[in-house]
């Protein structure tokens, strides 16, 4: 499992948390290319965003990767109201 985090100290905090699971790596040094790879490549993008929002945020990742033909998973915004849908 791969976890695109930017350069922060929760970013340290999240690797540290993670040592101890071999099958999570933190990446925080992805170039755009390397990020988008990535996207492409997986089965599934997962996007936390902040619950509850009302404003549009992440917009463009979301719909890149459900472009890219990934299963996208979102917490609770606007963004993810309006193009992601449960399966009936």
């Amino acid at each position: 499992l791969k976890v695109g985090l930017p350069p922060s100290r929760m970013t340290e905090r999240a690797r540290t948390e993670a040592a101890d699971c071999p099958q999570i790596r933190i990446v925080d040094d992805w170039t755009f290319e390397e990020y988008w790879q990535a996207v492409a490549d997986a089965r599934v993008f997962a996007m936390a965003l902040t619950p509850g929002l009302n404003r549009c945020t992440a917009d463009q990742t979301l719909l890149n990767a459900m472009s890219l033909g990934t299963l996208v998973v979102a917490t609770d915004s606007i963004s993810s109201r309006l193009y992601i849908r449960a399966p009936t």
